[in-house]
């Protein structure tokens, strides 16, 4: 449907290109068109619609500078670009689009106070950016950030206490100050902030339970808590978190069996659990766990061979295996590492920015050698 629309807004805006309604209903069925590509896992196409999109809509705006709504639209465009390039892990492109987004956003809710989706806007704002920082190893910026988050939906949130949006957004800044906080090696201070946001995101899926969005942050946030008590050294604690991170996105896998996001994430639960049996030195059940990742891994790269997200997962998957068949059978072991380097290496290729991806080569070359 959202192809036959943006179909059809082509054909309107070549037949009137000096109409502004059908200028921008073709910027609105780009960025429809992208939303729906970016769940199917297909990123590129994804991206070359919200590139449209924004396009469009910054002509727009640069001949109706006084008009909320074209501005509106680009600042949610500059999220939009933002949001695929962090999907694809390319954080430092994602920054500047967020920092348009911010600025854009500030300019609305300075002129239109009392509005408040443009004050929610604004918040959404200082959490992509403080999420954004954090992950380029900015901490300093990122709690800054996060911090006026924080403090705009804790207004929200008390002037609204049953408001589901606001309680989301309260849940999701305790989650980004736990992350930082867990960043800087204060385990208990974030434990606390991961706690309070699990509750949250609990209370929201007891309320909404329809909104699958709520049950996969809940599932994101046992991963979290997980990765937290391994730190601490409670491996056995840390698996009953993993095996219900395991639990929600199965569920979510099997009631959206095309949805590409959440079978990854059950990838990634199984990547967990294995990864934690083989520290309790139970290498069976670990090697079950991996072989499962390995699975779902290839079937995600093979249905969307240039999502990088995809790829990289593949390989590490190989990295885990060949780990687990190291001294139990080399011939096996060697086989996978091999499938692992070349994953990496054309990873390493396309993305030389990304240390993650020379990381694990010299790793799996190392290993080789």
């Amino acid at each position: 449907y959202y192809e036959k629309y943006n179909l059809l807004s082509k054909e309107l805006y070549n037949a009137f290109p000096q109409n502004e309604k059908f200028k921008n209903g073709l910027s609105v069925s780009y960025g429809k068109l992208g939303e729906t590509f970016v769940p199917l896992g297909y990123s590129n196409k994804a991206l070359e619609c919200f590139q449209k999109s924004n396009q469009l809509l910054g002509e727009l705006c640069n001949a109706n500078s006084q008009n909320v709504d074209y501005k509106n639209g680009l600042a949610i465009s500059y999220l939009k670009l933002g949001e695929i390039n962090t999907d694809q892990h390319l954080l430092p492109k994602a920054l500047p689009f967020y920092e348009k987004y911010n600025q854009l956003e500030k300019e609305l809710f300075d002129a239109y106070p009392q509005n408040v989706n443009f004050k929610n806007g604004l918040a959404l704002s200082y959490l992509k950016l403080g999420e954004t920082n954090l992950g380029l190893g900015y901490f300093e910026i990122s709690t800054a950030f996060l911090k006026k988050y924080n403090q705009l939906i804790k207004a929200f949130s008390e002037a609204n206490p049953e408001n589901i949006v606001f309680i989301n957004g309260l849940a999701f800044s305790n989650e980004k100050l736990g992350e930082i906080y867990y960043n800087l090696g204060y385990l208990d201070t974030a434990l606390t902030f991961f706690e309070d946001a699990s509750r949250m995101f609990e209370q929201l899926n007891s309320l909404s339970p329809q909104d699958v969005s709520f049950k996969h942050d809940l599932a994101i946030l046992q991963m979290k808590i997980g990765d937290l008590k391994v730190s601490k050294g409670d491996l056995v604690t840390a698996l009953t978190f993993y095996e219900k991170f395991e639990r929600l996105e199965k569920d979510l896998w099997a009631a959206n069996p095309m949805n590409t996001v959440y079978k990854n994430w059950l990838a990634v639960s199984y990547e967990r659990l294995g990864t934690t049996y083989t520290k309790l030195e139970n290498l069976d059940t670990a090697l079950i766990y991996f072989k499962e990742r390995c699975r779902l891994g290839k079937e995600l790269y093979e249905t969307n061979p240039e999502n990088v997200d995809f790829k990289n997962g593949l390989a590490f998957s190989y990295f885990k295996l060949g780990r687990i068949y190291i001294n139990k059978d080399k011939v096996t072991a060697r086989s996978y590492f091999i499938q692992c380097q070349a994953l990496w290496q054309e990873l390493a290729k396309d993305h030389p920015e990304s240390t993650e991806f020379q990381d694990g080569l010299g790793k799996v070359k190392t290993i080789l050698e």
